[in-house]
């Protein structure tokens, strides 16, 4: 794996990009927490929280870390970088699903019945960080200049500090 030295430490950007999916998947099952027991508003906010911290990343990676894949990525397979631009799209459809069962009723049996949408929102956000684990970051993180592996480190490190989720418990 490749890393950059910005700043005082050396730092690799597929684990950062890895810390920052994690995030992004605790705050998915957060709100299924709070869906199963009815709270609704709850839910509500951790989402957004995870809809910001995913448009964050995205536009990182739409700006810098993309351009850069498009040129040196495969042309083919599933690493092709128009199938990780489809990955995006498919969060983002993703995310209007949650979103339509979030303006709902807050009662019980349909927010059962529409937990099938987050889970499926997991499982993307599952596949596509895969996808970019094996396929993406290893030749951006070979590729990029200095200057923009810089702005990746720094861009991946304030969603981070700015958004990092208090560990979850039992109880939302």
């Amino acid at each position: 794996m490749s890393s950059v030295t910005s700043g005082w430490a050396a730092v690799d950007l597929g684990a950062l990009h890895d810390e920052h999916h994690a995030q992004l998947r605790e705050l998915l099952f957060q709100t299924l927490e709070h869906l199963v027991v009815v709270d609704v508003d709850g839910a509500r906010a951790v989402f957004e929280r995870f809809v910001t911290e995913l448009e964050v990343g995205l536009r990182l990676e739409d700006d810098v870390v993309m351009p850069c894949y498009r040129l040196h990525g495969p042309a083919q397979g599933p690493g092709k970088p128009d199938i990780v631009d489809g990955d995006h799209v498919i969060l983002q459809r993703g995310i209007e699903s949650v979103r339509g069962l979030l303006a709902g009723p807050a009662v019980l049996r349909p927010l059962l019945e529409g937990l099938p949408h987050v889970y499926r929102l997991i499982a993307t956000l599952e596949h596509h960080t895969e996808r970019e684990r094996r396929y993406v970051y290893p030749v951006v993180a070979a590729r990029l200049d200095a200057a923009d592996q810089a702005r990746v480190v720094a861009g991946l490190r304030s969603v981070l500090s700015e958004t990092s989720p208090p560990a979850s418990n039992d109880q939302p």
